[in-house]
């Protein structure tokens, strides 16, 4: 089966977005005008269409009600919505019910929140782009934001979504109750705006921030709820069709203007809803009222000017927030969106810089205001008669430098802002028809005109390319991802980047290269960075096991597996030791190890390395796709140790989890598929370990380079699925591509490349070509000494 190339797969992927839009009755009208006279080009589209229509669970049509709104009534315990359950009633709201729930099939262990809307989709089109999109808000993983699990609409055209249930309080309540002072509210109210910048970083605004929508957790913890819900249950763009929903979905209090008005909302419109929450915090109320009437709150927030938080905040506060927080809060709820703060990142820069007491953005540079801050900062050093003799000349040079150096920095995240805020405040980014596709139009875009910038002598901050870097990778696109992620490295060298800096960026282009399928060149990145990381930071700090961690998954990927086995266990000795730092990194580490261990065929320490990467995903609340990972690499391992049903049920868990968030051609998906044609094949059903490894073999051949290291293990599993079938010259040629690839990909020996050469031991077995059965047995043999385990399989080539 040969992938198709990359103007091909381009054309098949606009041509797939168009038809999705179009009733089914006129798609095939459609296909056979675009796709005239290229049978092959009509072929992929339809099996792509097919597959979207296999793995959404819903038909093409997908069957919702008339526009408008709908209520719906609550729902009983044990109610299914998709593979949950509902529990209990959590809570209710404007924008429907909360419930906990389970999942029904076991395949995940801990409750959920699931929130069934009280607002109907409003057109066929919507319904497949919340479909769509749930897939890019789960991918939004950071520890304040309670993470989307999945999503769906219900018979009657009701939206559900799953999130993270998070046991904790509404903001301003755990406020109210535990009365803490003005820094601790500030130091929280960070842990928000982390998590909306990571959002921002991944182009995803939130709608609808309000204190309702953070909980604090007993440990202090903030986590930022329904993040992106409001862009999954709107229409697909403005005017009159969806007026009344998204009116539906944003709280009027925390509004901005633009919002108001009818505007598309923006990284803006998420600032001017984190100033009205700031605001509130640290005075006990909103900035505006509108007498009990919506319309009249409305009028306010269009036409009124707020009074400052120091003239209503209660009186022990009105002096700590006179000044700096008064200009930083009043900045982030301008009327104007050019008024307000470019980014999340200058606004949380100003709140730690009044926290450190050093000068913010907000208030206009002036000597005084600079000698202040110094003298309140360092006031136990400077005595009453030092004072009167060296004052004006320290104050002046303090001044100085640190108005240079503010300068600098403002200048350099104004840019940065910019550029984001740049992209984000284009029409949505999925307003085009949702999911990957126009992302990474957005993306080009958004590298086209770096590009541009560079040519014109401006080059763009290093934070704007990283960003671009994680977005690509986000889509899978690691070749694009690796380019633009070495061109940072780059600019970081010539800038003579701090050491820090740079650790950061070679992990980055080192992790990116590898899943490219440059192992060697990641090799060579990532020690660079964990030999820097080790002399700057220290042999045993956290950033160097991370860095070792990583050197395993390439040295394994290579097949130097004693290197990748010493680098594996060199980051858990380090990280056993750093409970903080050892969460996800731990389970990589023993994911690393079971592979190692799988690969000498060592199956009882395989199991054990996987379930302590298991346990360690679920203990700490990993992403739940990291859990169904641990679930599949389990699977196998438990169905080469002859217990096949087991690992079915594995594998059934984990597909559970996994289908309902990941694009239907996500390599992760495919991993999946691949996996069940192993389990198939080892429980002897031949025929189904076939379509299953075709299967998966036509979703990697969509996102990866026919030569990718990626591709080398279903080309095995589909070669002796089809040996087994009795198609052995097929087979043949599938164990060639495999060793091919391995020759030019991996330096040490693989069991891949053993199972390969076995396979061509047994064909030429088979017919009759002893001479060349004994040769391939041979090399087979060699290769399993080389991985220190028996020889066994070889035996066919005998």
């Amino acid at each position: 089966m040969t992938p198709p190339d990359d103007a091909r797969w381009r054309r098949a992927s606009a041509l797939v977005d168009e038809l999705l839009d179009l009733p089914v009755a006129e798609r095939e009208s459609r296909l056979a005008a675009r796709a005239a006279g290229d049978a092959t080009l009509a072929a992929d589209v339809r099996a792509w269409l097919a597959a979207l229509e296999r793995d959404t669970g819903l038909p093409a049509e997908c069957p919702l009600p008339p526009e408008g709104l709908a209520r719906v009534g609550q729902l009983a315990p044990g109610t299914r919505l998709g593979p949950w359950r509902v529990v209990e009633v959590a809570g209710t709201g404007g924008m429907g019910t909360v419930y906990a729930a389970e999942r029904a099939d076991g395949a995940f262990e801990k409750r959920v929140a699931l929130k069934v809307t009280s607002t109907a989709l409003v057109a066929e089109r919507v319904g497949r782009r919340f479909l769509a999109e749930r897939s890019i808000l789960a991918g939004l993983e950071h520890p304040n934001i309670a993470q989307l699990l999945d999503a769906g609409v219900t018979d009657d055209g009701q939206p559900w979504y799953a999130m993270e249930f998070v046991a904790g309080e509404p903001l301003d309540q755990w406020c109210a109750r535990q009365a803490p002072d003005l820094a601790t509210r500030l130091r929280l109210f960070r842990q928000v705006l982390a998590a909306v910048m990571h959002a921002h970083r991944r182009l995803v605004v939130h709608r609808d921030l309000k204190p309702s929508n953070v909980l604090v957790t007993p440990d202090g913890t903030a986590k930022l709820l329904d993040f992106g819900i409001a862009r999954l249950l709107s229409p697909d763009g403005a005017g009159d069709d969806g007026t009344a929903t998204v009116d539906a979905m944003r709280t009027p209090a925390y509004a901005s203007p633009e919002q108001i008005q009818g505007g598309e909302p923006t990284v803006a419109t998420d600032i001017y809803s984190l100033g009205v929450m700031l605001y509130e915090l640290v005075t006990g109320r909103r900035p505006f009222s509108g007498s009990g009437s919506v319309h009249a709150l409305e009028a306010a927030i269009l036409s009124a000017e707020p009074p400052a938080p120091s003239a209503v905040a209660p009186p022990p506060l009105r002096r700590a927030l006179r000044g700096d927080l008064d200009a930083i809060i009043l900045t982030a709820i301008a009327k104007a969106p050019a008024r307000r703060y470019p980014s999340v990142e200058a606004l949380d820069g100003d709140l730690a810089a009044f926290l450190g007491g050093l000068p913010v953005r907000a208030r206009p540079d002036s000597w005084g205001y600079r000698s202040g801050l110094f003298l309140r900062r360092h006031w136990a050093a400077v005595t009453v008669g030092a004072l009167a003799a060296t004052a004006l000349v320290v104050l002046t040079v303090v001044a100085q430098v640190q108005a240079g150096r503010a300068r600098r920095e403002a200048q350099r995240a104004e840019e940065v802002a910019g550029f984001l805020v740049g992209l984000l405040e284009l029409p949505y980014p999925y307003d085009s028809g949702g999911g990957s596709g126009s992302l990474r139009a957005l993306l080009d875009a958004g590298l086209a005109k770096v590009d541009s910038l560079e040519r014109a002598g401006r080059p763009v901050d290093v934070e704007v390319l990283e960003a671009l870097t994680l977005g690509y990778s986000g889509l899978s696109a690691h070749t694009q991802a690796g380019q633009v992620a070495r061109r940072a490295l780059a600019q970081q060298l010539r800038a003579r980047a701090p050491d820090t800096s740079l650790i950061d960026s070679r992990m980055l282009l080192g992790v990116e290269l590898m899943l490219a399928g440059e192992e060697r060149e990641a090799r060579t990145e990532v020690t660079a960075a964990l030999a820097t990381a080790a002399r700057v930071l220290g042999p045993a700090h956290v950033r160097v096991a991370q860095l070792q961690v990583t050197l395993a998954g390439i040295e394994r990927r290579l097949g130097n597996l004693d290197a990748a086995e010493r680098a594996a266990s060199a980051g858990i000795a380090i990280l056993e030791r750093d409970p903080v730092g050892a969460r996800i990194a731990l389970a990589h580490a023993h994911n690393h190890r079971g592979h190692i261990a799988l690969e000498r065929g060592d199956l009882a320490r395989a199991e054990a390395e996987h379930r302590r990467a298991l346990a360690i995903r679920e203990r700490v609340g990993a992403s739940p796709l990291e859990v169904a990972t641990s679930l599949s690499n389990l699977a196998v391992v438990v169905a080469e140790a002859g217990r096949v049903a087991e690992g079915e049920s594995l594998l059934a868990r984990a597909w559970g989890i996994k289908a309902p968030l990941l694009d239907s051609l996500s390599p992760e998906l495919s991993d999946e598929i691949r996996n069940a044609s192993r389990v198939a094949l080892l429980g002897g059903d031949a025929p189904r370990a076939l379509a299953l490894a075709r299967s998966a073999l036509a979703r990697y051949e969509a996102r990866a380079p026919s030569a990718h290291w990626r591709l080398v293990p279903v080309h095995v599993e589909l070669a002796e699925a089809l040996l087994a079938t009795g198609a052995r010259p097929e087979a043949a040629r599938w164990f060639q591509v495999a060793l091919d690839t391995l020759a030019r990909a991996v330096d040490g020996p693989a069991a891949l490349r053993a199972r390969a050469l076995a396979g061509l031991a047994a064909t030429a077995r088979a017919d009759g070509h002893r001479g060349a059965a004994e040769a391939w047995a041979r090399r087979c043999r060699e290769e399993y000494e080389a991985l220190g385990r028996p020889a066994g399989p070889c035996a066919a080539g005998s």
